[in-house]
């Protein structure tokens, strides 16, 4: 169902293009040509601008997918850092006071304690 707008777009705009061609047949060589020429850049933008909507279209969509795959690993990172952050500060006052003075003089207990 997603597909037919934009099909149907770039058939209306190749119609447009075509019907401008034919109707170019009535006049004089070099009177379609002066028509033609006029139009030239607006068929060549109508033609840049449909080919850059097939081809992103479905380039979007999958860095939207990449994303949300992206987004929902970093809640689970969060998650499991609020976890281990929980279970360390438990296991830390768990300790007597002397043994946690012992696991103070080590570096990454230093660095979490500041965290704190």
């Amino acid at each position: 169902m997603d597909k037919w707008p934009g099909a149907a777009v770039a058939i209306a705009l190749m119609a447009l293009v075509g019907a401008i061609a034919v109707a170019g047949l009535r006049y004089a060589p070099t009177e379609f040509d002066k028509i033609w020429g006029a139009l030239a850049s607006l068929v060549g933008l109508i033609t840049g601008v449909v080919a850059t909507y097939f081809f992103t279209k479905e380039v979007s969509r999958q860095s939207a997918k990449q994303l949300l795959v992206a987004q929902k690993r970093l809640e689970e990172a969060e998650r499991k850092v609020t976890i281990s952050d929980a279970a360390a500060t438990s296991l830390y006052y768990s300790r007597a006071p002397e043994e946690r003075q012992e696991i103070r003089s080590d570096e990454a207990v230093n660095s979490w304690l500041k965290g704190k």
